[in-house]
């Protein structure tokens, strides 16, 4: 009998148990080893009983809660094609540093489904939208003063001025082939990150993967020349992206 409850008291517990990670990021969003080195930090938990949901929170380095995500943690060989490895479910939450209620999003199989509501920081509704399905079905807008504004999105995207076509245009018509590469038959795409800052300039250009020293050269003064993007937005507020463009390296026969 003992033996037996003791078995129960066990299972009981893996049952119960639940696992937190703590991640710690540095000023490039890199991982670093401690909070001392860090600037902000990520909690993942996971429990025994759930193990296909996952709850993510991220901090202040001074321990304050800024966001709040609830994933579905897709697993096993029978997941659809084009079915994702992680889908946020449920209600996504976002703080201010001083801890008042940014926004707060339902997703479901990680689309927007549902209300959409974000606030100004002295607690004012600012937006009050309704998705389904990932696509907005009626939204309003509001000032920090609760007087109606014309809807805008709630995220905007950095655009390079026509957009892609035009931009994969600038890049054709001003790169320049290396000379050296050229004759040696050197081909291949160069992976070019860089930042997208709120006054639509570019910054912090640097090679993701290149293929030899002169054509990553080239590929990055080619983005580093590049004329002022259309700034991307948050709710309204301009805000630094990083984007990752392929340049492609291939000689005409």
């Amino acid at each position: 009998m003992k033996n037996l409850l003791l078995l129960l008291f066990i299972v009981s517990c893996l049952k119960s148990f639940t696992q937190t990670d703590t991640i710690f990021y540095g000023q490039k969003h890199d991982t670093v080893a401690s909070l001392s080195l860090a600037t902000r930090y990520e909690t993942v938990t996971r429990s025994a009983a759930s193990p296909n949901e996952e709850l993510r929170r991220k901090y202040t380095k001074e321990g304050q809660l800024i966001a709040e995500d609830y994933y579905y943690i897709n697993r096993g060989a029978a997941r659809l094609p084009e079915s994702k490895d992680k889908e946020r479910n449920g209600t996504s939450r976002m703080w201010y540093n001083s801890g008042k209620l940014k926004r707060e999003i339902v997703f479901k199989n990680d689309k927007m489904n549902g209300t959409c509501k974000t606030y100004w920081e002295n607690g004012q509704l600012k937006r009050d939208d309704i998705y389904e399905d990932g696509k907005l079905v009626s939204g309003k807008c509001y000032t920090s003063t609760g007087k109606n504004t014309p809807h805008y999105n709630l995220e905007i995207m950095p655009e390079f001025i026509g957009g892609v076509g035009e931009m994969m245009k600038y890049v054709q018509q001003n790169v320049h082939y290396p000379e050296k590469s050229k004759k040696n038959n050197i081909k291949g795409k160069v992976f070019v990150k860089f930042v997208v800052e709120v006054n639509g300039s570019i910054s912090s250009v640097e090679i993701l993967k290149g293929v030899n020293e002169e054509i990553d050269a080239e590929a990055l003064r080619v983005v580093q020349s590049m004329p002022n993007w259309n700034p991307g937005f948050d709710d309204g507020t301009p805000i630094r992206v990083y984007f990752n463009l392929p340049i492609v390296f291939r000689l005409n026969k």
